[in-house]
């Protein structure tokens, strides 16, 4: 069992030489090993990879946008974030869809609330005013 598992061993490890060998002359050297990372054996922890690529298709308020959607339910609390939802961050302004239109009034006087555990949750003036949306 030891040399079947020892010579497979030694036949993929050809197999990925001669794959990065070709991808280095098809890509050039970099681009081939940028390549081979995504196909080796050991995955990545995906938060190792997501700030590199959404740095590349997402400017900063996209990426805070998306960490507020992501991260709604910590910052607001479980209760309110049934009842409302981020939309987008346009600029500094928090879109916020609620679900129904009597919560428009009804959560109005908590706006400046909402922004303070914002702000409070990413350390830092992300958010200067919630706007509601049905």
């Amino acid at each position: 069992m030891g040399l079947y598992d020892e010579s497979s061993q030694n036949i993929r490890r050809r197999k990925y030489e001669q794959l990065r060998r070709m991808m280095s002359e098809l890509y050039g050297s970099d681009a081939a090993d940028a390549r081979m990372d995504n196909h080796s054996d050991s995955p990545r922890p995906i938060s190792e990879c997501l700030g590199s690529v959404l740095s590349d298709v997402c400017n900063e308020t996209q990426r805070i946008s998306m960490r507020i959607s992501v991260e709604w339910e910590d910052i607001v609390g479980k209760a309110l974030s049934g009842l409302a939802v981020p939309e987008r961050l346009d600029g500094k302004v928090l879109l916020l869809r609620v679900r129904h239109s009597a919560l428009v009034q009804e959560l109005q006087p908590s706006l400046p609330d909402f922004v303070n555990k914002i702000n409070k949750h990413f350390e830092t003036q992300v958010c200067d005013s919630i706007r509601l949306i049905c």
